[in-house]
């Protein structure tokens, strides 16, 4: 499979990075966020650039402030929930305000999935922010968001269908389980397997064929499932796939939790992003996880778009994941890529994305 080209990183100066202000936004709510790396933090940073929320208020009421105060640099602490709602937050903020500048951001690996951190490469999150607040980075480059244009909803991935289910299924496991030793367990890759194998399996049986229409609003492209090139330029307000399809995902970086490679075609072009509609099974997923994972597996299952504005119909609901966070069901959805850019800082040494 050919290497696909890497987002553009732009060298950046360490001095640079060394002398501006940087806040830290931490959500305890998040699996590795515990009082012990708290603590340790706070003694690397002035206590008022340190914020620990519990809730989306209280994130949010950060994050006006962080906005407020002019911090060149935010380093956000959690899963790709909590880097979801900070771009949703960001991103108003800016539209309310176009001049307004925006921080540029880090990303510490400290949820369960952690998709964005695995593009990022992020390691250690303690390690990584001393390396952010020591003015070691090394690079920078734009994270570009979909967006509904409806909703004015912003995600960096989303899908519907029985990826969707198991997130779905996996926050009910986590929900229902007591807190303690068992809870910090169904918080793990266990957790989604348990899901999978007593949930998802079984929805996904009941539920039925689900018809789909995928129509594409902006210019969109098919890639080849032989060569990875881009075949079939397809014009506005044209049917993409009309079908029955087991889930439809979209985004713009590859990864999905886990380091799963999931939209191998993501950062292909800067103008579009990846849309791919699975006709597989669950067992022929499960039967070809390791390409999967790896973003190589090669099947007319899959069918590969770069698009910049589709819509989805659904001739029945199904369940919906936004940036990681369960919803649904749905009977559609629609969206475009955005002209709001986010600059992410390139913390960690072995940080290489594709």
């Amino acid at each position: 499979m050919p290497v696909m080209p890497s987002p553009e990183w732009a060298p950046v100066s360490p001095y640079a990075i060394r002398t501006r202000r940087t806040a830290i936004l931490l959500n305890v709510n998040a699996k590795r966020v515990a009082p012990g790396l708290v603590r340790k933090i706070s003694k690397r940073l002035p206590s008022e650039d340190l914020f620990v929320t519990e809730s989306l208020e209280a994130a949010n009421g950060a994050l006006d402030h962080i906005l407020a105060q002019n911090y060149a640099t935010l380093a956000v602490g959690g899963g790709d929930g909590t880097i979801a709602s900070t771009l949703q937050r960001l991103a108003r903020a800016q539209k309310a305000s176009p001049t307004m500048y925006l921080p540029d951001l880090a990303i510490l690996r400290l949820g369960t999935g952690n998709a964005i951190a695995s593009w990022l490469r992020s390691g250690n999150a303690l390690i990584d922010a001393e390396r952010l607040l020591g003015g070691t980075v090394s690079a920078t480059c734009q994270l570009r968001v979909l967006e509904n244009p409806v909703t004015g909803e912003v995600f960096v991935f989303g899908s519907v269908g029985y990826d969707a289910q198991l997130l779905n299924d996996y926050v009910d496991v986590v929900r229902s389980t007591p807190r303690g030793w068992r809870r910090r367990l169904a918080k793990s890759l266990g957790g989604y397997v348990y899901a999978l194998a007593t949930r998802t399996l079984v929805a996904e049986r009941k539920r039925g064929p689900t018809r789909v229409e995928v129509y594409t609003k902006g210019s969109a492209s098919m890639i080849d499932p032989e060569s990875d090139e881009e075949i079939s330029i397809i014009h506005k307000d044209n049917l993409l796939f009309d079908g029955i399809a087991r889930t439809v995902l979209m985004g713009t970086t590859p990864n999905y939790g886990f380091g799963m490679r999931v939209l191998p075609f993501a950062r292909h072009r800067e103008d579009r992003f990846h849309l791919r509609v699975s006709t597989a099974s669950v067992p022929h997923i499960l039967r070809n996880l390791r390409g999967i994972w790896r973003g190589t597996l090669k099947t007319p299952m899959f069918l590969d778009y770069l698009v910049e504005d589709v819509e989805v119909k659904l001739s029945q609901g199904l369940p919906l994941q936004l940036s990681g966070e369960a919803a649904g069901p749905v009977l559609g959805m629609r969206a475009r890529l955005s002209p709001q850019t986010f600059r992410v800082l390139l913390v960690h040494p072995s940080g290489s994305t594709s």
